[in-house]
């Protein structure tokens, strides 16, 4: 109970102070990751550029459908495709929405 509510504080810090990042755009391609219960997702960007990072396999995320990942503001937040740096990602990670086109 004490731990939610710690969290709960941290996160309503970094969402009031605007200390997040937003990655938008088309999931490319999902694939699972052998070493944890989790999967990799490649979003393509509107600009061109392919990012890369790891999520809980059970969230529903599917290809084709676009995307808002929001992410704790860091000094270094990578979106390569090196296994550390996917799990820093994941590290960093606060949560996802599904864009709606209308």
């Amino acid at each position: 109970c004490v731990f939610n509510l710690i969290r709960a504080v941290s996160l309503y810090k970094t969402v009031s102070g605007n200390k997040y990042e937003i990655v938008g755009g088309r999931c490319a391609e999902i694939s699972s990751v052998l070493i944890r219960k989790q999967k990799k997702i490649k979003i393509a960007t509107e600009d061109g550029d392919e990012r890369y990072f790891i999520l809980d396999r059970r969230s529903k995320i599917s290809v084709g459908k676009e995307y808002r990942f929001y992410f704790k503001a860091t000094q270094k937040i990578c979106f390569g495709k090196d296994i550390t740096e996917l799990l820093q990602s994941a590290d960093c990670f606060l949560g996802y929405e599904e864009v709606k086109n209308e």
